[in-house]
């Protein structure tokens, strides 16, 4: 794997920056945001000047800035402070435009069956942590949990909704992340999510960021992929023409503010925003 540093990024995004309106579709937890332990995953949270330079960009005609994340957005309005444009729950919710309501993509899943499967599960692995909510649920896999035994729990998973779906009104999916499994609704994703992204805004270059398997079908629709960490593979990017990958979520704050500095500088862009924006 080859990795990048922000200035080495940046040198390779500045053309689209200054050439194209730009549609950011940034995941938030270990993209943006730092590790945090499962009982601590609702502190997780940016800088506030990571957070004040993407509103800013936001406010920028020509530049969208949008979180694509499987936390809900109560979460994210609340961590980010701006109703950006965004995929909550991995798609099960998508905000049309800023300020405007959440709009339910899909029907919440009956999980009767699967809590009681989890119940189970959870008694075998007793520090394995259980996030639920109204559409989805999600495992927090432990540390010393091998790969071999999540490959395995994973298979688990998959055979027990296997049978679930055979009666369900409403399918139900896993998706792998780092160190979790959310469940929720089968058509639930960022990749269904970004496209309508892009239908919604289609003269847009866009450049995505994530650092995991529900990441990729994202970063496959975008132009420019930022990839943080070593989880996705090389080789499962083939979209975009321009892959860049970061070590950490420092590097993309720190690419953030290099973009965020040329954008509200390029005088090409709306200025009267911009001469408020730097006061």
């Amino acid at each position: 794997m080859q990795y990048h540093s922000p200035a080495e990024a940046y040198d390779l995004i500045r053309p689209t920056l200054a050439a194209d309106k730009v549609l950011f579709m940034f995941d938030s937890d270990l993209t943006i945001t730092d590790r945090k332990p499962p009982e601590e995953a609702h502190l997780a949270a940016p800088p506030q000047e990571t957070k004040e330079q993407l509103f800013q960009m936001n406010m920028i005609e020509g530049v969208i800035v949008s979180i694509n994340t499987g936390r809900d957005a109560t979460y994210t309005d609340k961590t980010y402070e701006a109703p950006y444009a965004g995929a909550y729950s991995h798609g099960q919710y998508l905000r049309r435009e800023f300020g405007a309501a959440i709009q339910n993509a899909f029907s919440d899943p009956d999980f009767n069956r699967l809590d009681n499967a989890l119940s189970l599960l959870l008694k075998a692995v007793p520090d394995m942590k259980l996030e639920t909510a109204d559409e989805k649920r999600v495992l927090h896999i432990p540390e010393h949990m091998s790969e071999i035994d999540q490959e395995g729990m994973l298979a688990t998973i998959e055979g027990l909704l296997n049978d679930i779906n055979q009666d369900a009104d409403e399918p139900i999916g896993v998706l792998t992340g780092n160190r979790v499994f959310e469940i929720g609704h089968a058509k639930a994703g960022k990749g269904p999510a970004a496209e309508a992204l892009k239908q919604r805004y289609p003269n847009y270059k866009v450049i995505s960021g994530g650092d995991s398997g529900t990441d990729i079908d994202m970063l496959n629709q975008a132009d420019i992929a930022i990839l943080v960490g070593d989880l996705i593979p090389d080789d499962a990017i083939s979209g975009p023409s321009t892959v860049i990958r970061f070590e950490s979520p420092a590097q993309t704050r720190e690419l953030i503010s290099m973009m965020h500095a040329q954008i509200i500088s390029d005088p090409a862009r709306d200025p009267e925003i911009l001469a408020q924006l730097i006061q």
